[in-house]
């Protein structure tokens, strides 16, 4: 893996982030019905709070197994 691969994978997942990211804002203000977006809105500002290592802790506690079995 070159340091070309590693831009271009970096550069793919700040691509997607963004485009879900605006897609759900725009989901959130314009289309949800109000008790959807409260909730949702609820739900995002959790995940905002929630620190990335935590994340990544639970992927490498939770997610790993559940992979692992799932595909040796």
């Amino acid at each position: 893996m070159t340091a070309l691969d590693a831009f271009l994978v970096a550069g793919g997942g700040l691509l997607l982030a963004t485009v879900l990211g605006i897609l759900s804002a725009i989901f959130c203000c314009f289309y949800a019905p109000p008790m959807v977006a409260a909730v949702y809105g609820r739900t995002v500002e959790l995940l905002a709070g929630i620190p990335s290592v935590l994340l990544g802790f639970w992927g490498l506690t939770v997610l790993v197994p559940i992979i692992a079995a799932w595909r040796p």
